[in-house]
């Protein structure tokens, strides 16, 4: 008796994948990257691997005891999963495409201050 040693068949799995990672890698570089961020912050969050009292600003903590992470993840994290989080990501992410596509022009610095001007908190 001979057994079918072929892949399990997934249907259009690899296709959909690969349009996935094409479509993920057409985003502009910092854009791509700083969502990429807020998800898996949040994520973490969620899973219990970091808690928002390891990302929040706080001076203090910062100057003496040198918790620099603390100056980017601040940025990061939108609240746990929800419609806040997902209404977060929904303007941000449209606001920060067109934003780095009109800065095309400009090096990643001034891009990156207007990010952080327009990410910070309300």
């Amino acid at each position: 008796r001979s057994w079918n040693t072929t892949r399990f068949d997934c249907g259009n799995f690899d296709v959909m994948a690969a349009s996935f990672r094409d479509e993920y890698f057409l985003i502009p570089f910092v854009t791509r990257t700083y969502t990429t961020m807020c998800v898996f912050t949040t994520i973490a969050v969620q899973l219990g691997i970091i808690t928002p009292f390891q990302l929040y600003f706080n001076p203090a903590l910062i100057f003496t005891h040198y918790q620099l992470w603390r100056l980017v993840t601040n940025f990061l994290f939108f609240g746990p999963i929800g419609f806040n989080f997902l209404f977060n990501m929904i303007f941000m992410y449209p606001m920060l495409w067109s934003s780095e596509a009109l800065l095309v022009s400009q090096p990643r610095p001034p891009f990156l201050q207007l990010a952080a001007c327009k990410s910070g908190k309300s």
